[in-house]
């Protein structure tokens, strides 16, 4: 093994940047009824609030907070965090007093544990409904809002990214057998088996995802649907075909009218109060919350001749008709777990060999175009020597990298069998481009890369040209870091490499002396 310049402790230092623990604690309907989840369910205000100050705490490396209908689950990485209890953090940052007897209710699951959980959690295995299509992009949102307050670390980038894409191929490629996709249709479907909706007048207060998940399903059967819409709603407004609509501050003249109110909205405040149902002669016979926290004030269920039903009365196990298929998803997870450990493997022999640091703590640092990188497409033209210190180089940045050549360079291969790449075997086309937020062309064909130019600068796109310098939009940098300094080093006609790299090497040495 050669250190290099590296001393023992120098090396244990970046070795703790790499083998980090991870910890979750998780909440969920199994758990917990739904006036203790909702004691936990957070707006995206508070959830950016909660990760920010996790994030301060000593040790922690990254925080996800992933907020649903069903569950709120917290998922932590760093090092020195086995002693650490992320259900009283959760509870500390609620302002819950109660904290011995709440923190009974999360389950805490450390390393291999979390990980296999989180990959269940977003194949929909741990969903009230089996398989829910939802839960995609509620992780893939808690992912982007802790990408948006820096508080995702590489080790949690990468599972989260390979969670989505195990659930991805899950949905698309295995089957299941008599399993409403939502909480919306779960809920109609168990009601329409002791309550016919035919010519029933019925009342849905939200027009979001699944609130119009629930006109569509009612309108099939028949129903007459009135839907509220919020005056102040930015955006393109979605109306279910066949409904009728009223604004929101309408609902109260609405109701004595329907026959069945179903509230689907993220307002912290009760859309449909006591009071209000109080001075109706003729009160809705039934009452559906599919809200978390609840939008239906639960006292209206003591009047006489109204049913109130929530998420938890529409529970059905549907993996005992799915046990192959559930099967064949944890084959699938296990695949993908076998990935994240080999780019675990992959990043611990990094800290030993002269493999630069694919992911380190510059992760979102800024590249010295002062551009961020993080999470932007960069399409790389070529496999080769040039093509692979770019990539690597782009990686630490967190870009998220297309690469499109005919063949690999070993590294590149392995950092594709990892999954830090996109991959695409073959020679540039012009649709290649599409999307990008940079593009660098890197192959040792002067036509292929004054064709990646064109295209590019047919479309407002910054390039760079790896064999001519006049065709590029900015030239790639040569960088250094230290103590939290990053900086990058082109000579002023980005024609003088061999100085360029000279210097660099010097600024390295500096910093590589104040370790």
């Amino acid at each position: 093994m050669q250190l290099g310049r590296h001393n023992s402790g120098s090396i244990k230092k970046r070795l703790e940047m790499y083998i980090l623990s991870i910890i979750s604690a998780s909440l969920d309907y199994k758990s917990a009824a739904i006036d203790i989840r909702e004691r936990f369910s957070y707006t995206s205000t508070r959830i950016r609030e909660i990760l920010r100050r996790i994030k301060a705490a000593d040790g922690v490396s990254g925080a996800v907070l992933l907020c649903t209908c069903n569950r709120t689950e917290l998922y932590i990485s760093g090092d020195n965090i086995e002693n650490m209890n992320p259900a009283l953090l959760l509870c500390q940052l609620s302002g819950e007093e109660d904290h011995k007897s709440l923190m009974t209710l999360f389950s805490i699951r450390h390393d291999s544990e979390a990980i296999f959980h989180l990959m269940e959690v977003a194949c929909g295995l741990q969903s009230m409904v089996l398989f829910e299509d939802q839960i995609i992009t509620q992780v893939k949102n808690a992912a982007a809002i802790s990408r948006e307050e820096k508080t995702i670390d590489s080790t949690l980038e990468t599972l989260f990214r390979l969670c989505i894409t195990a659930a991805k191929k899950a949905k698309t490629e295995i089957k299941v057998k008599a399993v409403p996709t939502s909480a919306a249709e779960r809920a109609i479907t168990e009601l329409s088996k002791k309550y016919c909706f035919t010519d029933k007048r019925i009342l849905v207060i939200g027009n979001g995802e699944i609130g119009r998940l629930c006109c569509k399903k009612l309108i099939e059967l028949g129903a007459e649907i009135t839907i509220t819409l919020r005056k102040y709603k930015h955006g393109e407004i979605i109306i279910p075909v066949g409904c009728n609509t009223i604004p929101y501050d309408e609902r109260e003249e609405v109701l004595p009218l329907s026959d069945v109110v179903i509230s689907a909205t993220t307002s912290p405040h009760f859309t449909i109060t006591y009071d209000m149902i109080e001075k109706l002669e003729r009160k809705p016979e039934i009452f559906v919350d599919l809200a978390l926290p609840r939008d239906i004030e639960s006292s209206i269920s003591n009047f006489t001749g109204v049913e109130l039903y929530n998420l938890d009365r529409f529970y059905t196990d549907y993996s005992v008709l799915n046990q192959k298929e559930v099967s064949k998803i944890r084959e699938i997870i296990n695949h993908f777990i076998l990935q994240f450990e080999k780019w675990k493997d992959y990043r611990e022999e990094a800290a030993f060999t002269k493999i630069p640091d694919l992911h380190n703590d510059t992760l979102y640092g800024r590249f010295p175009l002062f551009i961020d990188l993080s999470g932007k497409k960069v399409l790389v033209v070529g496999g080769g020597e040039i093509a692979t210190r770019r990539v690597k180089t782009l990686l630490r940045f967190g870009a998220d990298i297309y690469l499109v050549a005919p063949h690999l360079t070993s590294e590149l291969q392995e950092m594709l069998n990892c999954k830090l790449i996109n991959y695409r075997e073959g020679y540039y086309e012009s649709q290649d481009i599409q999307n990008m937020f940079l593009v660098i062309a890197a192959t040792n064909d002067r036509e292929t890369n004054h064709k990646v130019y064109l295209d590019a600068k047919e479309k407002g796109i910054q390039m760079s040209i790896a064999d001519c310098r006049e065709e590029c939009s900015f030239y790639f940098p040569a960088i250094f870091e230290f103590d939290g300094i990053v900086g990058g080093l082109v000579s002023q006609n980005g024609d003088n490499h061999s100085l360029v790299k000279s210097v660099a090497e010097q600024i390295r040495k500096i910093g590589q002396a104040t370790d």
